[in-house]
């Protein structure tokens, strides 16, 4: 028997006579058995004999009147015309009613029910010959009453009488929103308890109460929205161990993070398993932090042997892995001296107290002033919040320290009315990250690098997600020919571990003195032996033409999805491999659909899909990942124009 979903048809859907989901699920091998609602035509029906509908938590209250009527429009005309459209697709439907045995659901609804049984034994019998069922939602008592029973209520039972794989609440809107004035705020994905939990009004009630009572039954996953595209996954947490994560994070975690729903145990290459042992294909690669892959065999060996003699030792003493993990950056790139610490914010927190101090050591007390770019992202520690040009990021954190000022991105013009005599210096990303992975101009470096030479200020390349290698060079400034005084670096710098380094020239160096900054763990023996792995299989695996080449196959892949999807790609933009898909509408609606498949991508700037793969991607695996996305856009843009 092929596997079950039920969908309940309402709302704007009944409109539609193409019927792009039960296509859809056809072509998936699966078996459609629809249940459909009526209650837009039975109050217009009402109304015009003179009867004003009336409703209590989403559930129509009906009387004698109101029950002929209902009957009227659900059996005689939405049922027959739902089986006609069908039939017209060349689609073997069947309608059905007096399969649900009912009883009054409170009295002071008139003629609602709800199920007490339903005859799944008949229904599996008519899908087993080929039919799709058509069921109106009308429940016949042992009392002989005839019940209008809510068509989620209705679905949810049947849905579980068969023990259906799947239970699809049509309706008009997306899915499932934590406030519905705001499109953001619409979840990808819910779980049982917080299903439960929400506040809902009207229609959404019976729904979410539909979806809690079939998964509660063992239905894996109900989905509500518009489409097959567009819609709210509800499903059980995957395990007992699940949910006891999920509380334990509600307990004791703070909440800063909406997480992906899934918990992830191992990963290989370019692959990962979560707890029940499924496989995803990543392209997201820990946002840029394992550049040759989970778990590479050199990396583990290095922090294996690493361990195994010392893990700690404090900046007290030397070291030397850190000293050999300095000298390779500085003899890669235009730099003399490097600092290390523990992640991105803080080399980007040091590298605007190093500019600042600059400044002061040279005598200039009044060029303080750190210029940045719109969009920037450069982190969250107070520093590099104020440098960091997202309004929504700093609020509730003022004041913020003061001295910082935002030139407009890619803006010749605006980059000279901002940068004077007071900067102390202009911090940089060379392919901004989180602000939608766009690409600077050469024109617009090349213009920070002369005015910084023209006003004595110093010119800062925040490489934390774009360099070592992701762009085809080492350093992301070498792919664009402007060489900055200070290169900021982080992520995948120890492919997984946390490390951080502020790379800078001499003459910028030489404005830290003993005292002046420091860190307890920066380049920790362990970090820094797993730091110093990476860099010789970067350097010897030539992962930096890897990336490119990759890069490239990629972007020229994705250019051709573009073309076929013209209406949800508005463009693909981005430098090696650090790719971005700008989306018409809402971008998660894909990230849930590849995540369903066993694709992990992300989506940043509430638009656009962000693509970090690994640089040893394999052919095959881009291959796979491009064959997942295609498909996701396929059922996104079916439902787009399934839509009335």
């Amino acid at each position: 028997m092929s596997k079950k979903i039920v969908i309940k048809y309402g709302g704007v859907a009944l409109n539609d006579a193409d019927f792009v989901e039960i296509d859809q699920v056809r072509q998936q091998g699966l078996q459609p058995i629809i249940i459909h609602g009526g209650g837009k035509e039975v109050s217009e029906l009402s109304l015009k004999l003179g009867i004003q509908p009336v409703f209590k938590n989403g559930l129509r209250v009906t009387d004698a009147a109101t029950m002929d009527i209902a009957q009227m429009v659900l059996l005689g005309r939405v049922n027959t015309r739902l089986v006609a459209a069908l039939r017209r697709r060349s689609l073997k439907a069947i309608g059905v009613s007096g399969l649900a045995q009912g009883s009054s659901l409170q009295s002071d609804l008139g003629y609602v029910g709800k199920i007490d049984r339903f005859d799944g034994a008949s229904l599996e019998m008519l899908c087993e010959q080929g039919y799709i069922p058509v069921i109106a939602p009308i429940a016949i008592g042992e009392d002989a009453e005839i019940y209008n029973v809510n068509g989620d209520s209705f679905a949810a039972a049947v849905a579980s009488a068969v023990q259906a794989d799947w239970l699809f609440l049509m309706t008009d809107i997306d899915g499932v929103y934590l406030d519905p004035a705001k499109k953001e705020s619409r979840f990808s994905h819910l779980s049982v308890d917080l299903a439960k939990s929400l506040a809902v009004k009207d229609g959404m009630i019976p729904k979410l109460k539909a979806a809690v009572d079939a998964i509660e039954s063992g239905v894996s996953s109900v989905l509500i929205g518009k489409s097959l595209g567009a819609h709210t996954v509800i499903s059980a947490n995957q395990s007992e161990d699940f949910k006891n994560l999920v509380k334990t994070e509600y307990a004791h975690i703070f909440n800063t993070y909406i997480r992906y729903p899934i918990v992830l145990e191992r990963g290989l290459g370019s692959k990962v398993w979560d707890s029940e042992g499924k496989e995803y294909l990543d392209l997201l690669g820990g946002i840029a932090v394992v550049p040759l892959g989970h778990c590479h065999p050199a990396v583990v060996s290095a922090i294996h042997e690493q361990t195994q003699k010392l893990m700690h030792t404090s900046n007290l003493f030397y070291s030397k892995p850190m000293l050999e993990l300095a000298q390779c950056l500085t003899e890669l790139g235009d730099f003399q001296k490097v600092f290390f610490c523990n992640s991105g914010t803080e080399a980007n927190e040091g590298a605007i107290k190093l500019a600042r101090k600059y400044q002061w050591r040279k005598g200039h007390k009044n060029k303080f002033k750190i210029v940045s770019a719109s969009h920037s992202f450069h982190g969250r520690t107070f520093g590099a919040l104020a440098a960091t040009a997202k309004v929504e990021l700093q609020e509730g954190f003022g004041p913020l320290p003061e001295g910082f000022a935002v030139a407009e991105w890619n803006n010749i013009d605006s980059l000279e009315k901002t940068i004077d005599e007071n900067t102390a210096a202009f911090i940089v990303e060379p392919v901004q990250g989180e602000g939608g992975i766009h690409p600077a101009s050469q024109a617009f470096l090349m213009a920070a690098r002369r005015l910084c030479d023209q006003f004595g200020a110093l010119l800062i390349f925040d490489e934390i997600q774009c360099g070592l290698g992701r762009l085809g060079t080492f350093y992301a400034y070498q792919s664009f020919g402007v060489t900055p005084d200070v290169v900021t670096l982080a992520k995948g710098l120890a492919n997984g571990l946390p490390i951080g380094a502020i790379c800078a020239s001499e003459t910028a160096a030489q404005a830290f003195q003993p005292g002046d900054h420091g860190t307890t763990f920066g380049a920790n023996l362990v970090c820094a032996a797993a730091a110093l792995a990476t860099m010789k299989v970067l350097l010897t695996e030539d992962c930096c033409t890897k990336a490119r080449d990759a890069g490239l196959t990629l972007m020229n892949a994705l250019r051709s999805l573009q073309k076929l999807f013209p209406d949800l790609i508005q463009e693909v933009r981005g430098m090696g491999l650090m790719i971005g898909l700008e989306i018409n509408g809402d971008a998660n609606r894909i990230l849930s659909l590849c995540l369903q498949r066993g694709l992990i991508i992300n989506v940043t700037a509430k638009n656009v899909i962000r693509l970090l793969p690994s640089y040893l991607i394999s052919p095959e695996e881009i291959t796979q990942a491009l064959a997942i996305l295609q498909t996701c856009l396929t059922e996104i843009s079916l439902g787009e124009q399934g839509k009335p």
